[in-house]
């Protein structure tokens, strides 16, 4: 799937610990995101995350594990993430690579 880098919102992905399976997202927005729905990603081996739910208050930042604590992210490979809001709809994007 081609992923276009341009993110849709005011969510950033902040990092992403690939070893404690945790992806750390921040709204830099001035009002809070209605976050339920969204979904974070690796692109890689376009797995899910996290379907996330609740509100993220502007300036706040949240670390989100992975689901049921699965291992989704490859330790050994580069890698992307992505937050989308629908199908077809880019959040947030992240990157290991330039």
């Amino acid at each position: 799937m081609a992923v276009t880098q341009t993110p849709t919102s005011s969510l950033r992905i902040v990092a992403v610990d690939k070893i404690a399976e945790v992806v750390t997202i921040q709204n830099t927005g001035a009002t809070s995101l209605d976050l339920t729905g969204w979904t974070i990603c690796s692109l890689l081996g376009h797995q899910r995350h996290a379907q996330l739910i609740g509100t993220l208050a502007a300036g706040a930042t949240q670390a989100v594990p992975s689901e049921a604590g699965r291992a989704i992210w490859n330790n050994r490979a580069a890698e992307s993430s992505a937050v989308y809001i629908d199908v077809g709809s880019l959040g947030a994007y992240w990157s290991e690579t330039p």
